[in-house]
């Protein structure tokens, strides 16, 4: 059973990026005192998934998990969840008190007036672009460590980055679930028939509940689709009543509109070979940016990197 449940899990995975993968660049924007620091240090800023625009989306997920599930309420499985404490609790919980997840953002927009003014430092920022087939390819799957502390001991695994186009429309988000569902639920309840137990089912369903919060965080309300968003994701466990804490990295801090944002430094060794060009914002203040952005650019060994400046109108 298990060995079928990873099976289908992969097949879930790989069919859901692959619908969505594209071959051009996407775009991240962002200030200028993040763009440098971005390529001074080769990091990346991936942000607590918690913190982002639209609180929303962390119950969408869940929401039409639910939904889905609740097709199968004749089943010994469905049963059997709604009866166990632990499972209708589990089902109730927000998915980040299981997984604490972190997501670096793009857009297929490379020159968006909303983008600018939202995520561009008020239109004075840059959009950096990166090869989406590269992320795609090389960056997506690359392992990172996850240590967890318990009792004072710390052990620790692999775990691989995540990416992929954010789905916005609703009946694509339930057929994801409902395909995954019409391979596993037959099968737990061919357990139950031919065991006449339910011992299964607990492990079963966490294994499930897990994949799906893995899913979450490329799902997003419709009224975000002007975005056009990609995502880059680490997750890691939080699991509270075990008193266990899970870390990526060393969580930092920074200040966004006012309030303090957690987040965490991805290095990526290889970083300037994903960036494709860079576009100045409409409000940028420097009078000759391409040449200036292209030299610092240089200076750090990217070449051939586009520098354009924003043909976004603004009064």
């Amino acid at each position: 059973m298990i060995d079928y449940l990873e099976t289908a899990k992969n097949e879930m995975i790989d069919n859901f990026i692959d619908q969505f993968k594209t071959y051009n660049s996407i775009y991240h924007y962002t200030s200028t005192n993040s763009f440098k620091a971005i390529l001074d240090n080769r990091n990346i800023w991936m942000t607590d998934y918690l913190h982002l625009n639209d609180s929303s989306e962390i119950k969408n997920g869940l929401d039409i998990f639910k939904s889905c599930l609740d097709k199968y309420s004749k089943t010994s499985f469905y049963k059997y969840i709604l009866k166990t404490d632990y499972q209708r609790s589990l089902i109730n919980l927000f998915p980040t008190f299981i997984y604490r997840t972190f997501v670096f953002s793009f857009s297929e927009i490379k020159d968006s007036k909303t983008q600018w003014s939202e995520y561009g430092d008020n239109y004075k920022g840059i959009s950096i672009g990166f090869d989406t087939k590269k992320i795609f390819y090389n960056l997506m799957g690359r392992e990172y460590k996850v240590e967890l502390v318990n009792n004072n001991k710390i052990s620790g695994y692999n775990e691989k980055l995540l990416f992929g186009k954010i789905i916005y429309n609703e009946n694509i988000k339930k057929k994801i679930f409902e395909e995954y569902f019409e391979k596993i639920i037959p099968i737990t309840e061919s357990i139950k028939a031919s065991t006449g137990k339910n011992q299964e089912f607990e492990g079963i369903f966490t294994d499930i509940f897990c994949l799906m919060i893995k899913i979450f965080p490329l799902f997003k309300n419709e009224r975000f689709q002007d975005e056009n968003e990609y995502r880059l994701i680490v997750q890691c466990p939080y699991r509270e009543m075990m008193k266990t804490i899970a870390k990526v990295n060393e969580i930092k801090y920074r200040i966004d509109n006012g309030i303090l944002v957690p987040y965490f430094d991805y290095y990526i060794d290889d970083l300037y070979n994903y960036i494709t060009d860079v576009v100045v914002g409409p409000k940028y203040d420097d009078k000759l940016p391409e040449i200036t952005i292209k030299e610092y650019c240089e200076s750090l060994g990217i070449a051939n990197v586009k520098i354009e400046k924003s043909s976004i109108p603004i009064n």
